[in-house]
């Protein structure tokens, strides 16, 4: 038996949300499955970060755990002027097809290698306005997804 890590889902569901947000068409430069210091210009770029876990015993006398995590997923779009070519109007669309393209994914996802349920968490996502990377401005929405995931 394995305990299980959460990076093992938090790079599948990145790798996965990499196949429908980026690529010719598509509007993402990058997913990444961790937080991003330095962006280099990158816009739009989705981050999938590990949350938290609650470890609870899969049954009484077992040593193996059935465990809850938590993902956030970060949507960042370049809110600056300069050299950007998404207009205001065009970065709050940007943001709304990156989040219905993960919803989409997520509806097909549901079960996973390393997760048995996927699903949003129960809470709206968040809008957190202005985050800076790289001394430039970038819109920051928080999406929070739950997953139940066994031990391997």
């Amino acid at each position: 038996m394995t305990v299980f890590s959460r990076d093992l889902a938090r790079k599948e569901v990145a790798t996965g949300l990499t196949a429908v947000l980026v690529g010719t068409g598509l509007p993402c430069a990058a997913v990444f499955s961790y937080q991003v210091g330095r962006l280099g210009g990158a816009s739009p770029v989705v981050e999938v970060m590990s949350g938290t876990i609650a470890r609870g015993f899969a049954g009484m006398g077992t040593s193996r755990f059935d465990s809850n995590m938590n993902l956030e997923v970060h949507i960042l779009i370049y809110d600056g002027d300069e050299n950007n070519p998404l207009t205001e109007p065009g970065r709050e669309d940007a943001a709304d097809q990156i989040e219905a393209l993960i919803a989409g994914w997520v509806s097909t996802h549901q079960r996973g290698t390393y997760y048995r349920a996927l699903r949003f968490s129960g809470d709206h996502s968040e809008r957190a306005g202005v985050k800076m990377l790289d001394g430039n401005p970038y819109q920051l929405e928080i999406l929070k997804l739950e997953l139940e995931v066994p031990d391997l």
